[in-house]
């Protein structure tokens, strides 16, 4: 099986992260057009890692000092700082010569 192409990593993305309800985001075109060209070669447990990894970023900035109760509407939206910051943690777990080798074997 072949890693996600960018629309099948964009079509996942936004399965794994839909904005609104609980997730916010805030990805513009341009945003969205890097993260998806950041990715490549990303397979789709890299991609649930990746998004897991950058739905955290704003709770990370949270200050939880204090001892105030926090609301929903205290945590910012998820943005491309967030992925960029997840794709300094979350690495492609495939690499080039695994995918040939599979390729090589299938046919």
């Amino acid at each position: 099986m072949p890693l996600p192409d960018e629309p099948a990593r964009d079509a996942l993305l936004q399965k794994l992260l839909p904005d609104g309800g609980r997730v916010k985001i805030r990805l513009s075109s341009s945003d969205r057009r890097t993260l998806l060209r950041l990715t490549e070669g990303y397979s789709c447990s890299d991609l649930n890692s990746l998004a897991k990894e950058a739905a955290m970023g704003p709770v990370r900035d949270l200050d939880l000092r204090g001892g105030r109760n926090l609301t929903p509407s205290d945590v910012r939206h998820i943005e491309l700082r967030d992925f960029r910051q997840a794709l300094s943690r979350v690495k492609p777990t495939v690499s080039a010569e695994s995918l040939a080798a599979f390729e090589a074997w299938d046919t």
